[in-house]
């Protein structure tokens, strides 16, 4: 039996994200893998302003206050279903979910081995949360603001040299 929450994405991820630190390009590699296994996933949020963050804390649907989130540190992604999103029940025709997170997770732990990094684990109540192991590392030298290119940039390099290394010698090719 097919799983209803299988089809065809809307368009294909063909470009991969350099600029907006490791968890953006690892993202992007795991809606890859989602697709290769049937699966439309997109990114729902990387980036959470902390204005945003205290709205979402205030009305629960967070744990986290500002700058307590890897979020605004450019360190997690809510990736989802692109037509059911986190597969509300309270909608009507929308199918389970259970198979597309499972996946998720599986497509996940095949980008942590591909890439050489650790994703902290799946989280029962959110499993379209997916974050960086070493988060919280980066927010410490960043502190109580959004980072900046340069932070993130070397957010990106010490987390995920070979590809920073291939993606600067390509930039050089092409200049």
């Amino acid at each position: 039996m097919r799983d209803p929450a299988m089809g065809e994405p809307r368009k294909r991820m063909t470009r991969m994200r350099y600029d907006v630190g490791p968890m953006g390009f690892l993202s992007d590699q795991i809606i890859k893998e989602m697709q290769r296994a049937g699966y439309p996933a997109r990114e729902f949020n990387l980036y959470r302003s902390p204005e945003k963050q205290d709205q979402m804390f205030t009305r629960g649907v967070s744990n986290a206050r500002r700058f307590q989130s890897s979020h605004q540190y450019y360190g997690a992604s809510d990736l989802i279903h692109e037509k059911w999103a986190w597969f509300d029940k309270s909608q009507a025709g929308v199918p389970d979910g259970r198979y597309f997170w499972d996946r998720l997770w599986d497509c996940v732990e095949v980008v942590g081995e591909k890439y050489k990094v650790e994703f902290s684990n799946r989280i029962s109540w959110d499993s379209a949360h997916v974050q960086l192991e070493n988060w919280r590392d980066f927010s410490e030298v960043v502190g109580a603001r959004e980072p900046n290119q340069m932070q993130l940039d070397w957010y990106f390099q010490i987390t995920l040299p070979a590809v920073w290394k291939q993606h600067q010698r390509s930039k050089e090719r092409v200049a």
